[in-house]
């Protein structure tokens, strides 16, 4: 890293898909990034029960670095591997958790990036705004920027409108408010003519559920809390019991901490 300050001011994350937040890793951790809360929450989840690397300080810092080859033990196809890892503190810290109270022992106190979770404010004289969307992972957004001479320019993000419970069109562009003079948008199914939305998902899960005899395996992203929301309430009608995986089970533990009202809440009821 160099000494002289870098020349961005502010970097944008719609959502916390891999493809839009992993090469923050790679950036200046003086440049603060903005992002809704439940991505800020999401990208700490992930962080948690990752193993970290290189490419895995879009949320946590590592702060003094090595690299060395793997220990002899590490089972790989490439003997004489290498591996990034943190040098131990000499006086190894313990820091409570915030919410279960259990002390932790860790070999480096952690180091987090700057994360701005207001939904609006302004950078260097821009205004920003961001804006709710629906997607497969949540707390993904739009970002909405109005310039200094007025010219507006709008980042869709990853957008859905098929999903259950999530922001329509018609909220959408209310909430955009009027015309925009660039507009950058994407997509992976952009050209796509069908539209399969979450509702029909859910009545073929749980009929698919309901036709089985026996054990029933459902294959999803984790971070889909959405499509989760889906299978459980397919199994709960099915009366099935549903089986997560840790990571997921972790993930739900997260947002219902720092979201007790959301979308989940009923799970935990």
């Amino acid at each position: 890293m160099g000494t002289e300050s870098p020349v961005v001011d502010a970097v944008f994350v719609s959502h916390a898909h891999f493809d839009h937040i992993q090469d923050v890793s790679f950036l200046d951790p003086c440049i603060p990034v903005y992002c809704t809360e439940k991505t800020k929450i999401l990208a700490k989840a992930m962080t948690d029960v990752s193993m970290s690397g290189v490419d895995d300080q879009y949320y946590k810092l590592a702060k003094d670095i090595r690299i060395k080859e793997k220990d002899p033990s590490y089972k790989t196809l490439c003997p004489g591997e290498c591996e990034c890892k943190e040098n131990a503190e000499e006086e190894k810290p313990v820091i409570e958790d915030p919410k279960t109270r259990f002390k932790f022992t860790y070999e480096c106190s952690p180091k987090y990036r700057t994360f701005e979770t207001a939904s609006e404010g302004q950078i260097n004289g821009i205004r920003y705004k961001m804006i709710p969307v629906g997607h497969s992972v949540p707390g993904a957004c739009s970002v909405l920027l109005t310039l200094p001479e007025g010219k507006r320019i709008l980042y869709t993000g990853d957008i859905r409108f098929h999903g259950d419970h999530e922001v329509s069109m018609e909220d959408y562009v209310d909430a955009i408010g009027g015309p925009v003079e660039v507009l950058i948008t994407e997509g992976t199914r952009i050209d796509s003519k069908k539209v399969l939305t979450e509702g029909q998902i859910a009545e073929k899960v749980s009929s698919d559920i309901a036709q089985a005899k026996s054990l029933v395996l459902i294959n999803f992203g984790w971070k889909d809390l959405t499509r989760f929301n889906t299978v459980y309430e397919a199994s709960r009608k099915n009366n099935r019991t549903l089986v997560i995986s840790p990571k997921l089970a972790y993930l739900l533990y997260e947002m219902y901490c720092n979201f007790p009202y959301g979308e989940i809440s009923v799970i935990f009821q």
